[in-house]
């Protein structure tokens, strides 16, 4: 399992991520995953870690659960 701030700072150094306060909850993190493609690949491939709500429909960007995060 991975801590808060080693999930933030592994998802900060990618491109095109920014941090914002979200109202997901604390154990949540939203990923801009760079293009849509690449979010069916995130979702599909690891649906125990990255999910999405009807928010983000049409959106690249995957929610990450923080408590299955593993650094890659």
């Amino acid at each position: 399992m991975s801590t808060e701030q080693a999930v933030r700072l592994l998802a900060t150094a990618l491109p095109e991520v920014a941090e914002r306060s979200m109202h997901e909850g604390p154990d949540v993190l939203v990923c801009r995953a760079v293009t849509r493609g690449r979010r069916v690949v995130l979702l599909c491939d690891a649906p125990q870690r990255f999910f999405t709500t009807d928010h983000y429909t049409g959106h690249a960007s995957v929610l990450v659960r923080l408590r299955n995060a593993e650094p890659t």
